[in-house]
């Protein structure tokens, strides 16, 4: 009877820990795009408007 109990035990750990291993990159990995995404339009934004600058003061003198 323990050992019944004791495998159940085994078995909802490792039904839990290998639910977690398949649900977390799912969770993770979208928000890791949208980051990424975020971060480079930034990036590109920003880059442009430096340009811009440097293009206005170019044709200014």
């Amino acid at each position: 009877m323990m050992d019944v109990i004791y495998l159940g035990i085994v078995a909802l750990f490792v039904s839990q820990n290998r639910g977690f291993e398949q649900t977390q990159p799912r969770l993770i990995t979208p928000l890791h795009i949208i980051s990424f995404g975020i971060n480079n339009f930034l990036i590109d934004v920003s880059s442009m408007r430096y340009q811009y600058e440097a293009y206005e003061e170019a044709n200014l003198s």
